[in-house]
């Protein structure tokens, strides 16, 4: 694995916010043209108290296409490391389940999942296991979707809840 994606497994901004660092993959649970309907309730600054995380304080606005959401740190935790505050997100419905797809803003085509439930001001979330094949099993965004489906039957598919609180 090239150092810059070694790095990226504990960096991820978003990680920051969700203070858990999810795996990444070079597929997409789904892509953009699949996202689910845009969930204006995710827009605002949410703040989580953890400072040993990576960010305390994140900022989610509406994207430069349709259905996407610009990420943005605004207040690092003490875990920050990483080389840049900006991403780009999607909502996908799957399962039942909601989950944020996330890239990273440039063109090395790296993605995160995170699990999420949106109330008014506050936003759950958790990081996802694959608990089937792994990690390696993803070779494309069907591959994702059937390592998914099989890993939310186990017991630890979902982890690391945080709770985020809006401004």
């Amino acid at each position: 694995m090239q150092l810059k994606h070694v790095s990226l497994l504990f960096v991820l901004p978003f990680c920051l916010m969700l203070a858990g660092c999810p795996v990444s993959t070079s597929h997409p649970l789904t892509d953009v043209a699949g996202a689910a309907k845009y969930d204006k309730r995710l827009e605002g600054t949410w703040n989580q108290p953890d400072v040993e995380s990576e960010a305390t304080s994140v900022k989610i606005s509406k994207g430069k296409t349709d259905n996407t959401y610009d990420i943005t740190v605004v207040t690092e935790g003490s875990s920050f490391a990483a080389d840049s505050k900006n991403y780009k997100g999607w909502l996908a419905d799957f399962e039942n389940m909601k989950f944020l797809v996330l890239k990273m803003e440039d063109d090395d085509p790296t993605y995160y999942i995170y699990h999420v439930e949106i109330e008014k001001d506050k936003l759950v979330s958790h990081t996802v296991s694959f608990l089937e094949n792994g990690i390696s099993a993803i070779t494309s965004s069907a591959a994702y979707r059937e390592e998914v489906r099989a890993s939310m039957k186990k017991e630890g598919f979902l982890k690391e809840k945080k709770i985020w609180k809006k401004d």
